[in-house]
């Protein structure tokens, strides 16, 4: 948003290199560590189709649908996964979109997340096989597009900040026992207030 206020645009590429340098090398590392240590130990099962989902960052679509094995400990990956899904499509609505559409995608994208979650729990699906699910947990993210739209990097007022605190706080002990429904989008929330301090 900084670059397309100074330029008017977004250069997709450099945004993929950044991205790119930030995250895959620990990733890919993580993942290779993993395999080798897996494939040393001669009584155990490695499940290939998992470190082949998580090399193309859709692990998290996986884990409830194959019993993860040995390879559980990918599972810890899932969010990773959804963060490179975000960051391979959102630059490219980003960069059509002003600073208010932006805030308003934000607001649309936390509906549709939400939505998404009311159908699954109305058919039955349970609480973990949503869990990992890219559009019914993208509440988080969501509300970093509202803080980046709203607050535009800088920070709120130093007597908004205490507020900020208990108000996050609250939201989070609301959250540990409310169903996944309203659970989500006050955890989300909560974390916000949080950010925003920084």
């Amino acid at each position: 948003m900084r670059e397309k206020d100074r330029t008017g645009q977004v250069d997709l590429s450099a945004f993929y290199c950044r991205r790119i340098l930030r995250i895959w090398p620990l990733y890919f590392s993580f993942l290779g560590a993993i395999f080798i240590v897996l494939r040393l130990v001669p009584f155990i099962t490695v499940n290939m189709r998992y470190f082949a989902c998580f090399a193309l960052f859709v692990g998290n679509f996986v884990i409830f649908r194959w019993p993860p094995g040995a390879s559980l400990v990918l599972s810890s990956l899932w969010s990773v996964c959804i963060e490179e899904q975000f960051y391979l499509s959102w630059p490219l609505v980003a960069r059509s979109l002003t600073r208010n559409s932006i805030g308003s995608a934000g607001l649309l994208v936390w509906g549709v997340s939400i939505m998404f979650r009311a159908m699954l729990s109305h058919k039955g699906v349970p609480a973990f096989a949503f869990w990992y699910d890219t559009l019914a947990h993208l509440d988080p993210i969501a509300c970093g597009i509202l803080l980046a739209a709203i607050f535009s990097g800088s920070l709120p007022k130093t007597e908004y900040r205490w507020g900020l605190i208990v108000a996050g706080a609250f939201l989070w002990v609301c959250a540990s026992g409310a169903p996944p429904f309203l659970s989500y989008p006050m955890s989300a929330l909560g974390s916000a207030r949080f950010c925003s301090l920084r």
